[in-house]
């Protein structure tokens, strides 16, 4: 399955007190979103970028989502002036908990999916599980961020949505010949 999002959330400070910064890379199908990698660790600003640049190189997401308040606004400025990263920002609308609950309907009907016996999954879950008392939060913070965006519930369109969109206006333009129903 190719990745079709990577969601950072970024912390400024590596200290023992200080937040994670947190990637986690979504694909998109039919029945949902997968989580197909999840890294967390604090990381100083040249460890961060690195990281960023191996998972694009790893996975070739169509987009990267950076929370752009804090250190994510260095880091999208960043990345969009010295590589050829699809880099989108993303404004912080509401708190944390309105964010989260716009995703529950999809956790709760079963669209969203992770590999069995993944490292990540345990820490992932606890978090997850905790949330919104839990002494961290970056990986659901970024986790609802990427679920948002490739759902359509938040400003961005989800993938699927902008495909379908993109596809039509071919259509309308022909430059694209529509599926024809099979018989």
């Amino acid at each position: 399955m190719d990745a079709n999002t990577i969601s950072i959330d970024s912390a400024f400070k590596t200290g023992e007190e200080n937040d994670y910064s947190v990637a986690v890379v979504l694909g998109e199908f039919e029945r949902g979103v997968f989580i197909l990698d999840i890294v967390r660790g604090r990381l100083a600003y040249p460890q961060l970028r690195a990281t960023m640049m191996e998972l694009w190189v790893k996975w070739r997401a169509r987009v990267v989502l950076v929370e752009d308040k804090a250190s994510g606004q260095s880091l999208i400025q960043d990345l969009q002036q010295s590589t050829k990263l699809p880099v989108r920002p993303v404004k912080v609308d509401g708190d944390r908990l309105s964010r989260a609950h716009t995703v529950v309907p999809t956790w709760e009907a079963g669209r969203v999916y992770a590999p069995a016996g993944a490292c990540f999954l345990p820490e992932f879950l606890a978090e997850l599980t905790a949330f919104p008392k839990s002494a961290h939060d970056d990986q659901v913070d970024a986790f609802v961020q990427g679920v948002r965006y490739a759902t359509g519930s938040s400003d961005g369109r989800g993938f699927l949505r902008w495909l379908a969109e993109e596809n039509a206006r071919l259509v309308a333009e022909g430059r694209l010949t529509p599926d024809l129903p099979s018989r």
